[in-house]
């Protein structure tokens, strides 16, 4: 068979052609039966050709047979045969219809008890932690040294001088970055203007310094990372974060139920792995798989990188969104539920996940489908015509699977090997119609599915109430600080856990903004010695001076004037007695008699002294 022309057009294998040439024989399509299905279309694509073939004579007094008649339609409907036929051909789904989709019927499905293997995961003692310590589960020391490590380092191979970060100073600007995204102002300079100037913020850390660190952090050193591994993740540069954030979310607790779905990282510029996700509230930027509790509590996730996201299945037939699925579960013991929607859904994922025994329900796409189950569930335009609420099952025995159509606006197919139409229920809906809620019937696999499936929009919606988002051209900077909100975010939904398993009240439970102010003083206190609050320290002031001074300046010059350089004394002077020491002006000594900001007056005594000797030594050469 030729191999036809156009994008994304494949052969039709040998197997897909005996399938078509067979169902090619069936007899007619009823009129009764509904059309929109897209499938059926493909299926019979030359349902007519029988029929036609024991026509009687044409004008001219000749049979025309079959194949003529096959050519006459495809010169006739020309445009919509190819196009069915392309939706068939190219169809990765359509070959899941030639494995055997045989055994569906009409009957009751007994919906089986499910347990997690015990022992199931140790839970994590937490009764001393405080606000900090929730948050060091997923970034903690180790991670802080590594930025600390690889920040001094590549700073000095780029411009051969020191960047003299500190532990505690890497500390204090991820407090600070938290602060931020809590108050958030339009502007990052605005923290230390003169009239918006925040002293939490301004106090502790200048602004110039501030930003200096903002575009040096590191977390891996780019000489350290070899080509091969450059090719095979595109995120090395961020890894070692990624890599302790992940450990951390692993580490906790997970509930019997779980939802898979996609997150996106938002950005903008520019990045080898961005992606558009329609439908999002933030549709461009890096998308990740992740598996969350319906509580939004993220428990694994995998960054989307192209081909080698997931190179433990190539050569399988698995498509992208089961190879997520199956592995973000890799690591769950049996007894789990997924809940996953249309993207993800289908019924070999679903058969995958029984053999490791866990159980799945979902939405499903009507191409995915199997087509001996379309003929068993009511098609769409009938199912329209029934009351709101109203559903239908299809199961199958053999392989345990059950297939629900429920009415809402509009049909709804769920696909599941555990949920179905037990325990129905009503749920309350908008009627367009009426002007006004109705009680529809709901059975129990929408229910549950509506319950669980939220885990990861829930996530979502943490990470949006204090985000640290502002604009960056480095993507590298918008993933370390996604996912130190990502560790805030969980932080919080474990402090919450914890204090209604004490018994506070809902009231008195701090909320995700007030968490992470307090993350966030809880780690500056410990890391500089704030003093009085009111007081600076002299050098910290001079700078801050200093750019307040160039903020209120209109007229801004481009160039800041540097003083002028003071000649080295004659060689005659240089030993002579002791005039070849420096000379003693107050920057000088600021600098020598730098003492804590409460002890004025030791330093006011300590220079008169040193004033004092140096006249009486200069006295005596």
């Amino acid at each position: 068979m030729a191999r036809r022309s156009g994008r994304g057009c494949n052969p039709l294998n040998e197997e897909e052609i005996e399938y078509i040439l067979n169902e090619s024989e069936i007899e007619q399509q009823d009129s009764s039966e509904g059309g929109d299905d897209i499938a059926d279309n493909d299926f019979n694509l030359n349902r007519e050709i029988t029929s036609s073939s024991s026509s009687s004579d044409n004008e001219s007094g000749q049979s025309v047979t079959p194949i003529t008649q096959t050519r006459a339609r495809g010169q006739g409907q020309k445009r919509g045969t190819r196009s069915r036929a392309r939706r068939f051909r190219g169809s990765r789904v359509g070959r899941e219809f030639l494995e055997g989709d045989d055994g569906w019927e009409e009957c009751e499905f007994q919906s089986p008890d499910v347990f997690l293997s015990q022992p199931s995961y140790l839970p994590i003692d937490r009764s001393s932690f405080s606000e900090v310590d929730y948050f060091r589960q997923y970034i903690d020391d180790s991670v802080i040294e590594n930025i600390v490590e690889k920040s001094n380092w590549s700073y000095f191979a780029r411009y051969t001088k020191s960047l003299n970060l500190t532990f505690e100073e890497c500390n204090t600007y991820i407090a600070i970055s938290m602060i931020m995204s809590c108050i958030n102002y339009p502007s990052l300079r605005m923290y230390w203007a003169k009239e918006f100037r925040l002293p939490i913020i301004a106090n502790i850390m200048p602004r110039n310094r501030f930003l200096l660190l903002r575009t040096a952090l590191k977390v891996v050193l780019d000489e350290d990372v070899g080509p091969d591994e450059r090719q095979s993740d595109k995120l090395w540069k961020v890894r070692p974060l990624i890599t302790a954030v992940l450990k951390g979310c692993k580490l906790q607790e997970k509930t019997q139920d779980l939802s898979v779905d996609e997150m996106m990282i938002p950005f903008q510029g520019t990045c080898g792995v961005k992606q558009y996700c329609p439908g999002k509230p933030n549709p461009v930027g890096l998308k990740a798989f992740v598996l969350a509790t319906p509580q939004g509590l993220v428990c694994d996730f995998h960054i989307y990188q192209g081909s080698t996201t997931y190179p433990d299945f190539h050569g399988t037939d698995f498509g992208l969104a089961e190879k997520a699925v199956l592995s973000l579960t890799r690591d769950l013991i049996p007894g789990h539920i997924i809940y996953c929607d249309r993207y993800f859904t289908s019924q070999k994922l679903v058969l995958a996940l029984q053999d490791k025994g866990l159980k799945c329900t979902g939405t499903v796409m009507k191409n995915r489908i199997p087509r001996s189950a379309r003929s068993v569930l009511t098609d769409d335009k009938a199912m329209k015509k029934k009351p709101r609420g109203s559903w239908h099952i299809a199961v199958n025995k053999a392989k345990k699977l059950v297939l629900t159509k429920w009415l809402d606006s509009k049909p709804i197919t769920f696909l599941s090997n555990i949920h179905t139409d037990q325990n129905v229920d009503e749920c309350q809906r908008w009627s367009k119609s009426q002007r006004k809620y109705i009680s529809v019937p709901r059975p129990e696999v929408v229910k549950l599915y509506n319950r669980n499936m939220g885990g990861v929009d829930v996530a979502d919606r943490m990470l949006s109430y204090c985000p640290y988002r502002y604009r960056t051209k480095k993507w590298t900077q918008r993933v370390i600080s996604h996912f130190i909100d990502l560790a805030v975010s969980n932080s919080w939904i474990l402090y919450r856990h914890d204090k209604k398993q004490e018994g506070v009240d809902l009231k008195s439970i701090k909320q995700l903004r007030f968490f992470k102010l307090d993350v966030a003083k809880r780690i500056i206190d410990a890391n500089i010695d704030t003093g009085d609050e009111n007081s600076l320290n002299e050098e910290s002031q001079q700078e801050n001076e200093e750019q307040l001074q160039d903020d209120s300046q209109v007229q801004r010059p481009r160039f800041r004037k540097r003083n002028a350089p003071v000649p080295l004394p004659s060689e005659r002077e240089r030993y002579r007695g002791a005039l070849h020491l420096p000379e003693v002006t107050d920057a000088l000594m600021m600098r020598l008699t730098r003492v804590k900001r409460d002890s004025v007056a030791a330093s006011k005594l300590l220079r008169t002294f040193l004033l004092s000797l140096y006249n009486a030594v200069r006295e005596k050469s």
